[in-house]
């Protein structure tokens, strides 16, 4: 079930970590009527390199066997029909399906999606972070450290990211940068130094960016993501952390 665009770009991104992208052309809503042979023309144009099946049926009595399964684990809104082309389902190393969503959900549509690396080199899914808030900076951290110390048992998360893009302002190692954090008393989650502009961009900046937009013009930028991992505000670096404190009341709020 084909979205192009976005799906050639999470190739490009985790190929190498372990993504497979299998790709159904269907026609049962007249969107792919052109031969396999123009199938892949236009796939290609996109720069995908992932697997495309032979064009078939996922409703129906003529159902590939790979939907009809799928579908059999994982049921849609009320029922297991698939409604429209794009519908994706997400498959787990040992073969299990784990995650259904529906074709005008986006492949990438939450930071959920995205895998990160922390400070420790420990690999962090976002989707650790679900049902609580989170304040995605890339940091400023006396205001940080009270603003966690405050809402952390309420649901705050307060993710931060090392950039050095802007000033030479974290040019440290890891362990630099832990001890220099330790004087603040920082106790939020920290991961790798990494750039938020530019060719590239870390995959959690990446995302925020095309939902929020605009590149990050300094350290301190900041982003609120909500319970469902939405992107709901974007702050400026002259906001301070204590500025936003009544948007963060009001996402933790929310159920």
């Amino acid at each position: 079930m084909l979205n192009y665009t976005q799906l050639a770009e999470l190739d490009r991104q985790y190929r190498d970590r372990g993504l497979q992208i299998l790709l159904y052309p269907c026609n049962q809503w007249g969107q792919e009527p052109g031969s396999h042979e123009e199938i892949l023309a236009f796939a290609q144009s996109f720069g995908t390199t992932f697997t495309v099946f032979e064009k078939g049926d996922v409703n129906g009595s003529r159902t590939q066997p790979v939907f009809k399964y799928l579908k059999s684990k994982l049921r849609g809104t009320l029922v297991s029909t698939i409604k429209w082309n794009f519908t994706k389902f997400l498959i787990d190393r040992r073969g299990q399906p784990v995650k259904r969503l529906g074709g005008f959900t986006p492949p990438i549509h939450m930071v959920d999606d995205i895998v990160s690396t922390d400070i420790h080199g420990v690999l962090v899914p976002m989707e650790t972070f679900r049902g609580r808030v989170c304040l995605v900076v890339n940091v400023n951290y006396t205001q940080l450290v009270e603003l966690d110390r405050k809402y952390r048992a309420r649901g705050l998360e307060i993710l931060g990211f090392p950039c050095n893009q802007f000033g030479g302002q974290e040019p440290g190692t890891p362990e630099e940068i832990l001890a220099f954090v330790a004087t603040f008393g920082v106790k939020f989650r920290l991961f790798e130094k990494a750039d938020v502009n530019g060719e590239h961009t870390q995959e959690v900046y990446r995302f925020l960016k095309s939902r929020l937009e605009g590149d990050i013009t300094w350290n301190f930028a900041k982003f609120l993501v909500d319970r469902h991992g939405t992107p709901v505000k974007r702050y400026e670096p002259k906001i301070a952390p204590f500025e936003i404190e009544a948007d963060i009341e009001a996402a933790l709020a929310e159920a």
